[in-house]
C-alpha cells in the first residue's frame, strides 16, 4: 500500500527544509544517521546539541553555568500557557542570567539561546517522526529545532484523503490535549512556536492551543514573489508556500522575535501570531519608514477589511520599530474613548508601557518632550478656537503616529491640529473603511497605500466571514408607507385630537420607531427568529437608535418571555425613567464579558451607540439593526457578525429600518471592486443553492431508491466527491435557511442526508462528516434522518477477529448489502494491521484488490465472492494457530517469520536445502528477535548507536547461516529493524 502521507507531503517538505537551509534527518533515510542528543523519548531537548550551542553563543561561559542554563530550560516545561510565554520571554528578551566572573567580579550575566541578529550563527535541524513520551506517546511527522529547542511541529496529511485539513487538525488538537481529554503532551508545548498542518495541496498554522477554527493559511511569501520561491526551491504548491514563508530559517527567527504576541482576554491569556497581511503590512510600513527620506509624503495607508486584526497590526510595526530604530516615541490616535482604552489595553496586555492622554494639557506635556514613549491619545484632544492656531510641540523625526480608524476626523480641522504640533512626525492611517470623497480622502490625507487586504481576501482566506443581509420590513407589513400611514397605524386606538397632539410633539420617524407597538411586533419576530433559527452557542445583537428604544427592547423582551438578555448604553443625567431602570441593573463590563461567553448569558445584548466598534464576539452571529445608521458608522456596525467561531458559516444582519439605501450610500465612499461583498443579501444565494443541489443530485438516476443510490457510492473516488457536495450543499442551506428560497431544495436535501449517513455507516467511512455546514442545519439532517430509523452516528465498528460478534452483526445486515458490509470490514482491518504485519496483510490487500477486480469484471459471482471474503477473514482470524503450526512462540513473532520467509524461499531449491543446510524459519525469527531482546535498551529506537549494533549482529547472523548477496542481507535487515521498530519502540 503506497504511503502517500509520506511521498506526496512528509518527504516534499523534508526537501524543501533541506533546500531552505535546514539540516535534515529522514528516519526513512539509512545513508544520514541520527545523532544520539537524547537518552530518553521523555527528553524535550537535544540536550547535547542545546549545549554546544550554548557555548558557542556565549563564548564565555563555563560548564558548570551551561548545565544551570539547560537546567533552567527543562524545569521552564508545564502544561500552562503561562510557561510557554516565560520560555518566549527567556528566548527572545534574554530573560536569564547566571552568575560568573568575567574580570570585574561575579556579575549577573545574560545568556544568548538564539543569536537573532546572525540568524546564521544558529543551528537549524529537522527531525521527521521524532517520538516523545509523557503521559501519552506523541510522534509528530516533522519536528524543527534551532540550537537543540524543539521550536515548532508540522503534521502531515495525504492530499488524496477526505478533508486532509480536518484530519491535520484532529492531530494537532490531540498532541496538545485540547479535545477535552487526558491525551497528549501539554509540556512540550512550553517550547513550541509554530503549530501547522499540511498536505501539498494546502496547509495551515497556528501556535500553542490555537483553537482549530483559528488556524489560517499564509498565502503571500512577501517580500519574495512565488517565482523566486519556485526558482530557489525547484517547485511551487501551496505547502511549499507555507514552508518557505514561516521555515526560511531568518524569517522563521524574525516571526518569533516579532510577530508572536501574549494577550489577556477575557480573564484568559491568548498566543498569537500574526497573519501574512499583517507580516506585509508591518514589512512594508518599516521599508517605507526606512526610505523616507525618497518619499513625496511622510506616510501612508493600511487598508485591512473590518475583522482582520488592525489593532494588533499596528503592535506588530511598533514591536519591529523597536528593534530598527533607537528610541522611537509612538502616539496612538483614536476618536473614541472604547478604541483608545481598547488600544491602550492591547499594548499593555502584551508588554509595553503605554501613557493614556488625559486632556489637552496633558497631551502637550506628555508629548512636548517625548522621547522612546508611548502615548495614546484622542484626537479631541487637539482642539482649538476659532482662529486659534495650534502650537507645534515636537518637531522630532522620531515620532510616528498611528491613526486608528484613519477615515474619521483626520481631515479637517483636528486633523490638521495634529500635523501643526508634529509637523516632522511619519504618519501611518489605519482602517478598513477608507473614503475617497472630494471632500474626504483618506489617502491624500496619509499618503499612498502600504498594503490593502480587501473583503473578499479576508473571507476566502477564513479571516472573516461573509455577511448576508435580510430585510424584514415587509415581513413586518411596513414597507412602502409613508410616515403619516406608520403614525396612523400605530396611534390607531387614539381619537384625532390626541393623534394631532401626538403628531405635534412626537411625530418624527425616530419617535415612530421607538413606539411601544411596532417594538412589541418586532420583538416578537426577533424571538421567533432567534429561538427557531440561531442555534447554540450562537448569540445575537439588538442595534437600536436611541437609549429610550434600547430600553423598550429591553422592557418588551422581558415581558415576551424572550431569550436571556441585556441591555448596554451609556448613561446620561436626563435619562428617561425607564433607561434609568435598566442601566441602574447592569454592569456593563460584566454583561460585556459574559456576552463573550458561548456558555453564560445574556443570549442577546440591546445596544445604543454602544459595542458596535472595536469589540468582538466571535459568538455574535446574528444583528438586529433597528437604526438608521450611515456610512462608516453602518459599516463597522455590521461587521461585528464578521469574527469566525466553530460552527459558524456566516453572519446575518435582519433589518428593521431599510438600511439598503444607506448602505448603498455608505459604498459609494469607496472604489466599488474592493467593497462590493461588504453584505450579501440572502436572496443572491439562489443561484448558488441550485447549482449546489444539480451538483449533489448528479451523483443518482433516482433519488426515490435510496438504496440503490447508496450502492452507487461503493467507489471510493466517487463517495468523496459526493460528500464534498453535499457538505457544500449543507452549508448554503444553513447560510439561505429559513429564507423560502429553500423551500423547493427541502425535500432533496433531507432524502441525500439519509444516502450521506447511510453510506457512512455501510462504507464504514470515518472521515465523512459535515464539519463547516453549520451546527444549525446539521442538527437539522440529524433529526430528520434518525427520525427515519437510521443511525447518524457510527458506533465502533464489529472487528472481524472476534468471530462470534461478527457473524451475528453479519445477520443483522441486509443480503444486498453483506457483499459491502464484508468488503468494507475486510479493508479496515487491513488498514488498522498492515504496520504491524506488513508482509501478511500486504499479500491479503493484494488478494483482495484482485477478487474484486474479477467480481467487477464478471468473472467472479457474488456467491464465489462472498466464500473468498470469508477465507480472508478466517485467515485472519487463524493467525495465532498458524505461528503455533509454524513452531512459534506467539502471534507477534509471526511477521518477523513472514518477511525471512518472503527473502529466504525465493527458490525452489532453498525449500528443499533448508532441512539439510539451514537453519528453519522459525529457528532464524527466534534468534533474531532474541539479538534484538539483548541489544535494545530504553529508548534504542532514537539512539543510532544501539541501532547499528543491532543490525551489525543481525547481519552477522544472515552471512554465517544463509547463503545471500550483501544486498540481500542489508534489504532483510532493513525490513526487520523498521518492524522492529513498530512492535517494540
Amino acid at each position: 500500500m503506497t504511503d502517500h502521507e509520506y511521498n506526496e507531503s512528509e518527504k516534499p517538505a523534508l526537501d524543501t527544509l533541506s533546500k531552505l537551509g535546514w539540516d535534515v534527518y529522514d528516519i526513512k533515510d539509512q545513508s544520514k544517521k541520527r545523532p544520539d542528543y537524547r537518552e530518553s523519548y521523555k527528553e524535550f531537548l537535544l540536550i547535547d546539541e542545546l549545549k554546544s550551542s550554548i557555548k558557542r553563543l556565549n563564548p564565555w561561559i563555563k560548564d558548570n553555568n551551561i548545565d544551570k542554563a539547560v537546567r533552567h530550560l527543562r524545569q521552564l516545561a508545564d502544561k500552562t500557557l503561562d510557561a510557554n510565554q516565560k520560555f518566549h520571554k527567556v528566548l527572545v528578551d534574554y530573560h536569564y542570567t547566571v552568575l560568573q566572573d568575567l574580570g570585574s567580579g561575579k556579575k549577573n550575566q545574560t545568556v544568548k539561546f538564539i543569536d537573532w541578529k546572525n540568524p546564521t550563527n544558529n543551528r537549524f535541524f529537522a527531525f521527521n517522526q521524532y517520538k516523545i513520551q509523557g503521559k501519552d506517546t506523541i510522534n509528530p511527522d516533522i519536528t524543527l529545532f534551532v540550537n537543540g529547542l524543539p521550536l515548532a511541529i508540522i503534521e502531515c496529511k495525504s492530499p488524496y484523503v477526505f478533508d486532509p485539513e480536518a484530519q491535520a487538525l484532529e492531530q494537532l488538537m490531540r498532541y496538545q490535549n485540547l479535545r477535552g481529554g487526558e491525551e497528549g503532551i501539554e509540556e512540550f508545548f512550553t517550547y513550541i512556536q509554530m503549530v501547522v498542518g499540511m498536505w501539498g495541496d494546502g496547509a495551515i498554522y497556528g501556535t500553542y492551543k490555537t483553537p482549530k477554527e483559528y488556524y489560517i493559511v499564509w498565502k503571500d511569501p512577501y517580500p519574495a514573489k512565488k517565482d523566486q520561491v519556485a526558482k530557489e526551491i525547484g517547485k511551487i504548491n501551496k505547502q511549499d508556500i507555507t514552508l518557505y514563508s514561516l521555515f526560511k530559517p531568518e524569517r522563521f527567527l524574525d516571526i518569533i522575535k516579532h510577530y508572536i504576541l501574549f494577550e489577556h482576554a477575557d480573564n484568559r491569556k491568548i498566543k498569537i501570531i500574526a497573519r501574512y497581511q499583517q507580516y506585509r503590512a508591518t514589512e512594508k510600513a518599516i521599508k517605507r519608514i526606512k526610505d523616507r527620506e525618497q518619499q513625496p509624503t511622510q506616510g501612508g495607508v493600511v487598508w485591512h477589511t473590518q475583522g482582520s486584526g488592525k489593532s494588533l497590526t499596528m503592535l506588530f510595526l511598533a514591536m519591529k520599530l523597536r528593534t530598527i530604530l533607537e528610541n522611537p516615541t509612538l502616539l496612538l490616535i483614536t476618536d473614541r474613548v472604547t478604541l483608545d482604552n481598547q488600544i491602550s489595553d492591547t499594548f499593555s496586555q502584551c508588554g509595553y508601557t503605554v501613557k493614556q492622554a488625559q486632556g489637552a494639557d496633558d497631551i502637550k506635556e506628555k508629548m512636548s518632550k517625548a522621547r522612546g514613549q508611548t502615548v495614546t491619545s484622542l484626537m479631541q484632544k487637539f482642539p482649538t478656537e476659532e482662529g486659534e492656531l495650534f502650537p507645534v510641540l515636537n518637531e522630532s523625526k522620531d515620532i510616528y503616529i498611528f491613526a486608528d480608524e484613519a477615515h474619521r476626523t483626520q481631515e479637517k480641522k483636528l486633523g490638521n491640529n495634529l500635523r501643526t504640533a508634529f509637523p516632522n512626525a511619519f504618519y501611518i492611517g489605519f482602517t478598513g473603511t477608507p473614503i475617497e470623497k472630494k471632500d474626504r480622502n483618506t489617502r491624500k490625507t496619509f499618503g499612498n497605500y502600504i498594503d490593502t487586504y480587501t473583503i473578499d481576501q479576508s473571507i476566502e482566506d477564513g479571516a472573516t466571514l461573509p455577511i448576508f443581509y435580510q430585510g424584514r420590513l415587509a415581513d413586518m407589513h411596513l414597507e412602502g408607507e409613508d410616515l403619516d400611514e406608520l403614525f396612523d397605524r400605530i396611534f390607531a386606538d387614539k381619537t384625532e385630537e390626541e393623534k394631532k397632539k401626538i403628531k405635534q410633539k412626537y411625530a418624527t420617524e425616530r419617535e415612530i420607531a421607538r413606539a411601544p407597538k411596532r417594538i412589541k411586533k418586532i420583538c416578537l419576530d426577533i424571538i421567533k427568529h432567534f429561538e427557531e433559527h440561531v442555534a447554540p452557542p450562537f448569540k445575537a445583537m439588538i442595534v437600536t437608535g436611541s437609549k429610550l428604544a434600547a430600553a423598550r427592547y429591553k422592557k418588551t423582551l422581558d415581558e415576551l418571555n424572550g431569550p436571556s438578555n441585556a441591555m448596554i448604553v451609556s448613561e446620561g443625567h436626563n435619562d428617561d425613567p425607564l433607561v434609568k431602570k435598566y442601566f441602574d441593573e447592569t454592569d456593563n463590563k460584566k454583561i460585556k464579558k459574559e456576552f463573550k461567553d458561548p456558555n453564560s448569558n445574556p443570549k442577546i445584548v440591546v445596544v445604543c451607540g454602544m459595542l458596535i466598534t472595536g469589540y468582538d464576539v466571535p459568538v455574535a452571529q446574528v444583528m438586529y439593526l433597528d437604526d438608521s445608521l450611515k456610512e462608516h458608522n453602518l459599516l463597522q456596525a455590521i461587521a461585528r457578525v464578521n469574527r469566525p467561531y466553530e460552527d459558524k458559516t456566516h453572519g446575518l444582519i435582519i433589518d428593521y429600518n431599510g438600511i439598503s439605501d444607506n448602505l448603498d450610500e455608505a459604498l459609494s465612499m469607496f472604489s466599488s471592486s474592493d467593497v462590493e461583498n461588504v453584505m450579501m443579501k440572502i436572496e443572491d444565494e439562489k443561484k448558488r443553492l441550485a447549482s449546489a443541489h444539480r451538483d449533489t443530485t448528479s451523483y443518482f438516476d433516482n433519488l426515490d431508491k435510496i438504496e440503490e443510490c447508496v450502492q452507487n457510492l461503493e467507489e471510493e473516488k466517487k463517495r468523496k466527491r459526493f460528500h464534498k457536495s453535499y457538505r457544500n450543499f449543507a452549508k448554503i442551506m444553513d447560510i439561505a435557511h429559513p429564507n423560502p428560497i429553500v423551500n423547493p431544495y427541502k425535500k432533496d436535501f433531507y432524502t441525500l442526508g439519509k444516502i450521506y449517513y447511510r453510506s457512512k455507516n455501510l462504507f464504514r467511512d470515518e472521515s465523512m462528516n459535515l464539519r463547516g455546514a453549520g451546527k444549525k442545519v446539521r442538527k437539522l439532517i440529524e433529526d430528520y434522518v434518525t427520525s427515519s430509523g437510521i443511525k447518524v452516528l457510527n458506533e465502533e465498528p464489529v472487528s472481524i477477529l472476534d468471530r462470534e460478534s461478527y457473524e451475528e452483526h453479519l445477520k443483522k445486515v441486509d443480503k444486498k448489502e453483506k457483499r459491502i458490509e464484508m468488503e468494507q470490514a475486510i479493508k479496515r482491518e487491513i488498514s488498522v494491521q498492515i504496520d504491524k504485519d506488513p508482509v501478511f496483510y500486504q499479500s491479503l490487500h493484494e488478494r483482495l484488490e484482485e477478487i474484486i477486480k474479477k467480481y467487477r469484471e464478471k468473472r467472479l459471482s457474488e456467491k464465489n465472492l462472498l466464500s473468498k471474503y470469508k477465507n480472508i477473514m478466517s485467515a485472519m482470524r487463524a493467525r495465532g494457530e498458524e505461528a503455533q503450526e509454524k513452531g512459534l512462540e506467539s502471534t507477534e513473532q509471526l511477521p518477523f517469520y513472514d518477511i525471512l520467509e518472503e527473502n529466504l524461499l525465493k527458490k525452489e531449491e532453498w525449500v528443499v536445502a533448508e532441512k539439510e543446510i539451514y537453519p528453519s524459519i522459525s529457528s532464524a525469527t527466534k534468534k533474531i528477535l532474541k539479538i534484538i531482546d539483548e541489544e535494545k535498551k530504553p529508548n534504542w529506537v532514537i539512539k543510532s548507536s544501539v541501532q547499528r549494533d543491532i543490525r551489525k549482529k543481525i547481519k552477522l547472523y544472515l552471512t554465517k547461516h544463509y547463503d545471500l548477496s550483501y544486498k540481500q542481507i542489508v534489504k532483510i535487515t532493513k525490513q526487520i529493524m523498521s518492524l522492529a521498530r513498530v512492535h517494540f519502540g
